[in-house]
């Protein structure tokens, strides 16, 4: 192969890679609606979260990783896809109110992430392609997109407390009918401080609000964004819970097992953070033993007050 050969099949190649790039380009925003959208926990759009309680409760039940948070100091950030309530974090997915909008912004950030791959043309016909789409795929749409929020709400662990230790309620639905204990957070230590990299009120403990309706999200990616809203909101028959959350991105657990299908993301507790654990009032005596022994066996739980629960002659809780 002479020069003259080899310079007309470079300039071929060459031809073949702009018109490849650019096909690619066009691809990304017929995709843009179904691609992951990644989430930054971090962000978000309350900055300035109220001053959480002087201390914050876990009720627990009977297992053997309910004594683990004693024994081993660390616990367990849930993902939002496992937490009890099968409508929590998930909202409403909806149609977008303005498809024309919804699919401009769509258009708009892939041009903006690839500055003179597209042509006039192919813009043009890639914002009809994607308002075709729409119109004729809007409950695969509106699955797809759910689909994407989950995968990316999952990224993140919840970690559920109460601002009381003595509501009948939440005992017999969170600590094995009176059988379990509750565990009393001083909110001055972690985990319900911020670690590095946290700003916002991630990492901080937040107050759950009860509403009657679930939010809702438009179906657009560029819409996929963390809410505030999705993990900190609740619908009223879950009101008498007085729920604060700690929500922080479970990539920086310290430690991630993996006992079943389900990844579980462990954080470290301050022996400080512990200041009382509340005993059921039916907890058996063995388990009562084992909590002893667990604070006996740990020179920084010294301090921990262990408490048992009575019902007193007029019904009420009380712990002694």
């Amino acid at each position: 192969m002479d020069a003259k050969q080899r310079e007309r099949q470079r300039a071929r190649k060459l031809k073949q890679d702009k018109k490849d790039r650019k096909s690619a380009g066009r691809r990304e925003a017929e995709k843009a609606v179904t691609r992951r959208v990644p989430v930054t926990p971090v962000e978000s759009r309350r900055l300035d979260p109220p001053a959480a309680p002087a201390y914050l409760y876990k009720y627990v039940g009977t297992a053997n990783h309910h004594f683990a948070i004693i024994e081993n100091l660390e616990i367990r950030f849930s993902q939002p896809s496992v937490l009890n309530d099968p409508q929590d974090c998930q909202p409403q997915v909806v149609a977008p109110r303005d498809l024309q909008a919804a699919v401009d912004r769509i258009i708009q950030r892939n041009v903006v992430k690839n500055p003179g791959r597209w042509s006039k043309a192919e813009i043009a016909r890639a914002r009809s392609d994607q308002l075709r789409s729409y119109r004729t795929n809007i409950d695969k749409r509106i699955q797809e997109s759910a689909d994407v929020l989950r995968h990316n709400l999952d990224v993140l662990g919840v970690l559920s407390l109460a601002d009381t230790p003595d509501s009948l309620d939440m005992w017999t639905r969170y600590a094995d009918d009176h059988r379990g204990f509750a565990i009393e957070f001083d909110t001055r230590y972690g985990p319900l401080i911020q670690r590095p990299g946290e700003s916002g009120w991630q990492g901080l403990p937040a107050p759950v609000t009860y509403q009657p309706n679930r939010p809702e999200v438009f179906c657009d990616s560029a819409q996929l964004e963390l809410p505030d809203e999705l993990v900190l909101v609740k619908t009223t028959p879950w009101s008498y819970e007085r729920e604060w959350r700690v929500v922080r991105d479970r990539a920086t657990a310290d430690r991630i097992v993996s006992p079943g299908a389900t990844e579980v993301s462990l954080f470290s507790i301050d022996p400080r953070a512990i200041s009382a654990i509340y005993v059921g009032k039916d907890a058996s005596a063995s388990n009562a033993q084992r909590l002893r022994d667990a604070l006996a066996r740990n020179a920084a739980l010294t301090h921990v007050r262990l408490v048992h629960g009575s019902v007193s002659d007029k019904g009420h809780l009380v712990f002694a």
